[in-house]
């Protein structure tokens, strides 16, 4: 509900991953609050290189690594603050052209 009042006083744009499965349920959640939905490609899940489409437990490693190094690229993996600097990036572009 408190979505839903924001939305009626300003445009609002959801931003999401353009993997469908992401987008489509921005979609569901734009139309639900009246709100747009705008796919942005920098919003996608981390890239965990060797460990793509493996088991979730192989994660537990990266994420050990991840508290000692946010910057290591072990086993392929997109770095965490790479990770944190596209998303925020997408969200400043966005904000920035809309000022």
């Amino acid at each position: 509900d408190a979505f839903k009042a924001i939305v009626r006083t300003r445009p609002v744009t959801i931003l999401s991953s353009d993997f469908s499965r992401t987008f489509e349920t921005a979609k569901i959640v734009a139309k639900a609050v009246h709100a747009d939905v705008e796919a942005e490609p920098a919003l996608r899940e981390r890239d965990f290189g060797d460990f793509e489409l493996g088991p979730n437990t192989a994660y537990e490693a990266v994420w050990e690594q991840d508290a000692i190094d946010a910057t290591h690229t072990a086993w392929g993996v997109e770095a965490a603050c790479a990770v944190l600097e596209r998303a925020a990036g997408a969200v400043q572009r966005v904000e920035g052209a809309r000022e």
